[in-house]
């Protein structure tokens, strides 16, 4: 499996449409450095007609959140960030190729099981 960083910035007022074509894992979101304090930001994954909240980032208080978010590819999502000023929203992750063989499958093979 081939894997590679990922890295979005989400900023309000725009939507991020994908259909994706790997494997992606996102590990965190985090508020901009260009915050202000107190500032809220809510982070919004859209999938299959529904509109999922994340999380809820605040600068001073909650700036960043460690996500376990685990999506695959032909679904089509997107992601928008929504909050009290114009801050945008960091996602980190990882993306991995399927690979379309079993090589590495540990299991029995049929010989295995005519032996026993």
């Amino acid at each position: 499996m081939l894997s590679g960083a990922f890295g979005q910035e989400i900023e309000q007022k725009k939507q991020y449409k994908n259909k994706l074509v790997t494997i992606m894992h996102i590990h965190h979101a985090t508020i901009d450095t260009n915050a202000k304090p107190g500032e809220r930001v809510h982070l919004y994954l859209h999938k299959n007609e529904m509109k999922i909240l994340l999380c809820t980032l605040i600068e001073g208080a909650c700036e960043n959140v460690k996500l376990d978010l685990l999506l695959f590819p032909g679904e089509e999502i997107s992601f928008t960030a929504e909050g009290s000023g114009s801050t945008s929203i960091h996602l980190v992750g990882v993306q991995e190729e399927l690979k379309d063989d079993l090589e590495n499958f540990e299991g029995d093979s049929e010989e295995d099981s005519q032996e026993n």
